[in-house]
């Protein structure tokens, strides 16, 4: 096949690897110039069913794959009867001609080394997938780092009919399989199996050997099954604290090991601080450079994928001043003081922590200054397919990964769904696992984690650590450690709004194009009841962000506040004109039909006019609200009031009953389901149980906690 062109694209020059399935040829892709590495199955094979299906699967396997540390596959089909997969073509050493050049690795490296490939692990068993041959052979140590190869014999876990390895059947490789898998039990094969074999692995690189060897496969396998591995210290100087971990991970019953690679990783990682900082300065990798693809023979599984339970995303209530003047359209204006500039920030004494910045370790990635166009314009097409190719183009660049899940963050904001912001974190994850010194990866990974419920204070130090004052991405992030801190302590509240304002308006100032500086400052506006300065805020965005839907949101959102305080149905049409230009350009916004719905229920409160036709508009839009975001809580419980309001009382607890179903601590949708149920639905046992949770799942220092407490007491009294 040397020097041919395959399926008239691909110009095949040399071989570099030969297994039992396939042969891996160098080539180039004339039809953009890369270099790329092809995949051929052998001739031989092409009448094999299993071997077909086999080589397909692996495609379909590695396709669905993510991530920087598992080689992408960029295209696959069949040439004369030849199936072949391309893949990037990298350039590295493997791991085991590491090992065998040095003997062994020292013990912070492998361990390094295992980590990076846990974290692989963590995301492939996430999607499905058990990769059942983790060697050395298997992993190239590329500039970037680890990468995981090899996915060449794969099937649904799912289906029955489509498993490839049947029980009896043994796929891998001896030195590195666990009991179960050389006893071809399938049914016992879990993520516990890569466990098992990362264990190996890294036994191999510490000791320079496999933990079991034997003269015959015969033997090796009677090892496998029956014999203790050796002891680490044994071999090499490897701490007891360290043999322990690689130790759990070769444990005969997969229940006695690591359940998962997480949980592999997080001992790993706690080994490691305990052995104290790193050195300064390391030798380089040892070993000639050689220029690897895809190895051939592996053995890939799909498993059940993992659920996870809806982020609950509550939209906190905003407190506003009665009587604030309407705002009004205008040029773009400075927005006026907050007040007084506070002496010490809340989050001073993160300053004064050490603000080394990270060496930034990922390609050089592509300019995206397009991207991030379609991106704030809502051409979300046209943005997939750029991110798609670029992913495949740049793979290890941390800018594409940063714009996946920054547009993973805004497509949640405007769809909702736990999906998309699980995806928000996962890319955000891989940008600085590449590279972090990202600041605004940093910054957009605090919204993302808030709303998980995670932890996000060590961002929101890192952000500010590596922003240096010169960020506006670090002020967002500060301002909205700010924020989040004052919503679980609301006494908090009036010192922190002022320096999240000033924050705010600092970060404007040095990215006037930054849309999350610009949206949240107009958004704290609002809530101060400051309407005016939201709408200088946004009409200065807009010049700078054209056509931004998630601006037009926010004057909406500003006018539909001063409408709601003021009763101002003027205002009220100001919104649903705004709301209506967002719509232009995002149409499944999902918070613009809630809040659409809900300025269209206000009008039909406050005014006579086209009662009827903003009544039908309000249940219309709020209804495609809840269709377009089941995880959401707060969707129907806006619905709920809506049909409360116009005297559905059966529609509004069915309404309410969603709301708490989705969120059972949502204190204010049992008070509702309560008030509804009696007197409306004269349910009064139901009433009283409602409001009996609402008064237990709200805070006490909820300023709602004492109505709660006084609705209890008065259906109580009721016989």
């Amino acid at each position: 096949m040397e020097q041919r062109l395959l399926a008239n694209r691909y110009q095949v020059s040399r071989e570099l690897a030969r297994g039992g399935m396939g042969v891996v040829y160098d080539a180039i892709d004339r039809a953009t110039g890369r270099r790329v590495a092809v995949k051929v199955m052998l001739g031989g094979l092409a009448g094999d069913g299993d071997a077909a299906a086999r080589f397909v699967r692996e495609a379909q396997a590695c396709a669905r794959l993510d991530h920087p540390r598992v080689v992408p596959v960029l295209d696959a089909g069949s040439d004369r009867g030849n199936a072949y997969l391309v893949m990037a073509f990298l350039e590295g050493d493997t791991l085991q001609n590491r090992i065998r050049l040095e003997q062994r690795l020292q013990s912070r490296g492998a361990v390094e080394i295992a980590i990076d490939l846990a974290k692989v692990l963590e995301y492939i068993h996430s999607q499905g997938i058990l990769h059942r041959d983790i060697k050395p052979e298997n992993v190239i140590l590329t500039p970037h780092g680890p990468v995981l190869t090899d996915f060449g014999i794969a099937f649904d876990g799912k289906s029955e009919q489509e498993r490839l390895t049947q029980s009896g059947t043994m796929l891998g490789t001896p030195g590195f399989m666990p009991p179960e898998q050389v006893d071809g039990e399938k049914d016992r094969i879990d993520a516990r199996a890569d466990v098992y074999a990362l264990g190996a692995t890294l036994f191999a690189c510490l000791s320079g050997r496999p933990p079991f060897a034997g003269n015959s496969v015969v033997n090796l396998l009677r090892s496998v099954l029956m014999e203790a591995p050796p002891k680490l210290p044994s071999l090499a100087p490897v701490e007891p604290a360290l043999d322990a971990i690689v130790q759990r991970c070769l444990e005969k019953e997969p229940e006695d090991r690591y359940a998962s690679a997480s949980e592999l990783r997080e001992a790993l990682e706690e080994y490691l601080v305990s052995t104290g900082p790193a050195p300064k300065s390391s030798a380089p990798l040892a070993g000639a450079i050689v220029i690897l693809a895809l190895a051939i023979v592996s053995a890939a599984v799909l498993i059940s994928d993992r659920g996870s339970g809806p982020a609950p995303t509550p939209t906190p209530s905003q407190e506003v001043a009665a009587g604030s003047q309407a705002p009004t359209p205008s040029r773009p204006a400075s927005p006026s003081p907050a007040g007084p500039t506070p002496n010490v920030s809340p989050l001073d004494e993160f300053l004064d922590e050490p603000r080394a910045t990270p060496s930034p370790r990922a390609e050089v990635g592509p300019p995206l200054a397009e991207q991030r166009r379609k991106l704030t314009q809502g051409r979300w097409a046209e943005l997939n397919e750029d991110l798609a190719r670029l992913t495949k183009e740049h793979p290890r660049s941390a800018a594409v990964r940063e714009l996946r899940g920054e547009a993973a963050l805004r497509g949640y904001f405007y769809r909702g769904g736990p999906d998309r912001l699980e995806e928000a974190g996962r890319q955000l994850d891989l940008a600085l696992e590449l590279d972090p010194s990202r600041v605004r990866a940093v910054a957009l990974r605090v919204k993302v984690r808030y709303r998980q419920k995670r932890d996000y204070e060590a961002d929101a130090r890192l952000a500010i650590r590596l922003g240096k004052g010169t960020s506006a991405m670090a002020k967002v992030a500060e301002a909205d450690f700010l924020l989040f801190e004052a919503r679980a302590d609301p006494s908090l509240k009036a010192l922190n709004e002022k320096h999240e304002v000033l924050l705010l308006q600092e970060a404007v100032k040095l990215d006037p194009k930054c849309w999350w500086a610009v949206g949240d400052l107009a958004g704290r506006y609002t809530g101060l009841g400051r309407y005016q300065d939201a709408e200088a805020v946004v009409a200065a965005g807009l010049l700078e962000l054209p056509s931004d839907p998630y601006l037009y949101f926010r004057r909406g959102m500003n006018y539909k506040m001063h409408g709601e305080v003021t009763k101002n149905a003027a205002s009220l049409k100001a919104a649903l004109a705004a709301y209506d230009e967002a719509a232009k350009a995002e149409r499944r916004f999902t918070a613009l039909l809630l809040e659409r719905g809900y300025a269209h229920f206000l009008h039909s409160t406050i005014s006579v006019e086209n009662q009827a036709g903003h009544r039908a508009a309000a249940i219309s839009d709020m209804e495609n609200a809840v269709k377009a975001d089941p995880s959401s809580a707060h969707a129907p419980y806006v619905l709920g009031i809506a049909y409360a309001s116009y005297g559905n009382h059966a529609a509004a607890q069915f309404a309410f009953l969603a709301c708490v179903k989705t969120d059972p601590d949502h204190f204010l949708g049992w008070a509702k389901l309560a008030q509804v149920r009696f007197p409306h639905l004269n349910d009064l046992t139901g009433a009283k149980a409602a409001a009996a949770e609402a008064v237990k799942r709200c805070p006490k220092q909820d300023p709602s906690y004492a109505p709660l407490v006084q609705l209890k007491a008065q259906l109580d009294q009721r016989q």
